[in-house]
């Protein structure tokens, strides 16, 4: 059944994680705090939904709008973590306790420098880090290297430490893991950090993780546009609870893919993102899509009315409505696809 056309003005719901910045999210419309300010969610996920700029009220969550976009202020790293897939949220909702039966696939966009692990190590630069520590299955696949590491004692896990951060030649990956050691001690997710990619991500760039992709943000501001869940299983460098046994189960084939600073990203996924600066952009037809002032002002006139947008704003877009979206400033757009992996 198609979706209804509606036209809704929203600001975000603020998570206050305590990965998050102090007041890092104020120039979008967030009252300073003292706690720290890590995620704006626009979307109508239950764990989350936004609020109607009209009534200042929640968004109804039924029906449920299939995208979820947020803006992360990163001040610490967040948890090493895997997300299912569609299959396996429908399949364990309720075993499980899921936040929702939906997959999550994202995919982030830097605003700033953010770094972040993604993607396991080929087999040979992995197999070499993984000698530097002295794992036995330095020469396995990463399943039975993790296997490993969440089995080692205390005691091992702080000798392999030291061993790892001995083994850095790279400056800056150095200090990301000596900050991680000096965060989580004894966390056998550092070990786990080690075996995956890093990334140092320039303004514009993006990170598309699909489901069963390991990967940890690091630090940075960034957008986020994802399938509509919150379906997270962590293997370590959290304080949230751990389910490295599903971590292990939800791990697939399929890698990060890297996008260069541009306009436009498309991944092998339900969404697509436009990101707008100081431009005009015609808004097409599309069941569902999100509308995301982020610096200046963004005018949407879809010839009915005309909608303006402040930083921190957005318009949740259902049905074929189409206009002329004016940018002066930043803006993104994020564009539901039916013709994607979900």
């Amino acid at each position: 059944m198609p979706a209804q056309p509606r036209v809704v003005k929203v600001t975000g719901n603020l998570k206050n994680y305590p990965w998050g910045r102090k007041n890092g999210l104020t120039e979008f419309k967030v009252l300073a705090s003292e706690n720290p300010q890590a995620e704006l969610w626009f979307g109508n996920h239950s764990a989350g939904p936004s609020f109607e700029v009209s009534t200042g009220e929640p968004l109804a969550t039924v029906p449920a709008f299939p995208l979820l976009v947020k803006i992360l202020a990163i001040g610490k790293p967040l948890s090493i973590q895997v997300h299912p897939n569609q299959n396996f949220a429908e399949q364990n909702f309720e075993k499980l306790k899921l936040s929702d039966k939906n997959g999550k696939d994202e995919i982030l966009i830097a605003l700033e420098t953010v770094r972040a692990f993604a993607g396991i190590k080929s087999d040979n630069v992995r197999s070499q880090v993984a000698k530097s520590f002295q794992l036995n299955s330095f020469d396995k696949d990463f399943l039975s290297q993790c296997n490993e590491i969440f089995n080692l004692s205390k005691n091992q896990i702080e000798e392999k430490l030291t061993l790892l951060q001995n083994s850095f030649s790279d400056d800056t990956e150095r200090k990301v893991f000596s900050d991680l050691v000096k965060s989580y001690p004894n966390d056998p997710g550092v070990l786990v950090a080690s075996l995956l990619q890093f990334h140092e991500l320039s303004p514009g760039e993006g990170l598309h993780v699909p489901p069963g992709c390991p990967h940890e943000y690091l630090s940075g501001l960034a957008i986020e546009v994802m399938t509509n869940s919150d379906n997270v299983f962590r293997m370590g460098l959290t304080n949230k609870p751990i389910d490295r046994d599903n971590s292990l189960k939800v791990l697939g084939d399929e890698s990060f893919t890297r996008f260069p600073a541009g306009g436009t990203y498309k991944p092998r996924a339900s969404f697509e993102v436009k990101l707008l600066h100081d431009t005009s952009y015609q808004v097409a037809k599309c069941d569902y899509q999100v509308l995301l002032c982020l610096t200046g002002t963004a005018v949407f006139d879809s010839q009915k009315q005309k909608h303006s947008l402040a930083p921190g704003e957005a318009l949740l877009i259902s049905g074929e409505i189409t206009g002329d979206l004016v940018v002066t400033g930043r803006a993104t757009v994020a564009i539901h696809r039916e013709d994607g992996r979900l």
